[in-house]
């Protein structure tokens, strides 16, 4: 495994996604297997289901990491659920409520 958790062999991306003056920056990775640069799609999809992840009401830390399997006494799963509430945050200021809205009702994320 390569720092961060990733296999060896994985890519790195970072991505900007803007509207207007406003913009978010996203770092994305992929795994060996796959090869292709991921699209603006897969990029976001990933984004959007980390968002919908930490549920409407925002979930407590607690019971995130129960949720996804993680130790709610790691420090690196309270590391990564900080991360994903972050990139929430943006993601909805991004977008504003409507849009944001409507990405996390997605079917296409089912």
């Amino acid at each position: 495994m390569a720092p961060g958790g990733m296999p060896k062999g994985s890519s790195n991306w970072r991505c900007t996604f803007q509207i207007g003056r406003q913009s978010i920056v996203v770092h994305y990775s992929q795994g060996p297997a796959l090869k292709k640069e991921p699209t603006a799609e897969d990029v976001m999809g990933c984004v959007a289901l980390d968002a919908r992840g930490l549920g409407d009401n925002v979930m407590p830390f607690e019971e995130w990491a129960d949720e996804y399997g993680y130790d709610p006494d790691s420090r690196k799963a309270e590391h990564i659920y900080r991360l994903c509430l972050k990139q929430r945050e943006e993601l909805l200021f991004l977008l504003g409520y409507e849009a944001f809205f409507r990405l996390m009702t997605s079917t296409e994320l089912d």
